[in-house]
């Protein structure tokens, strides 16, 4: 049987936040983070004791960074000037010409101009295939 410890629930507008300790069979603790809109279920991550610290600083340095506004943006029509499919999902017959492409020893720089998306999406895409594996 699983016990709950503890529950915190937050509410902000149409959305409620539950934080909930629970403890396993085993006897482990564990958080269960959730997130409701309208009281539907969107969204709910487990975090196990052994990586409650990894995840705490984890979250409060993205806090941080996003109280000081040091995100990252991307301006997608500007990016897609230079690279016309870029963050467009692949589709079957890109993944085989990038394949065929890798397989036929073009570069990255080549095979992102040929593809049209930028080279650390063709090194991700080859990373994800299983056909990267030294950069």
């Amino acid at each position: 049987m699983i016990d709950k410890l503890s529950s915190i629930k937050i509410i902000s507008g149409s959305r409620t936040y539950c934080f909930d300790i629970k403890t396993s069979v085993e006897g482990a603790k564990y958080l269960v983070i959730k997130e409701l809109k309208n009281n539907v279920r969107e969204g709910q991550i487990m975090i196990f004791e052994e990586y409650f610290q990894a995840f705490r600083k984890g979250f409060r340095k993205a806090v941080r960074t996003a109280k000081k506004g040091d995100l990252e943006s991307y301006d997608i029509k500007q990016l897609r000037s230079k690279y016309p499919k870029a963050y467009e999902l692949w589709a079957k017959d890109e993944e085989d010409s990038l394949k065929e492409l890798w397989a036929h020893n073009k570069t990255i720089k080549e095979i992102s101009s040929i593809l049209q998306r930028e080279p650390g999406a063709i090194r991700s895409r080859l990373k994800k295939l299983d056909k990267l594996k030294l950069l």
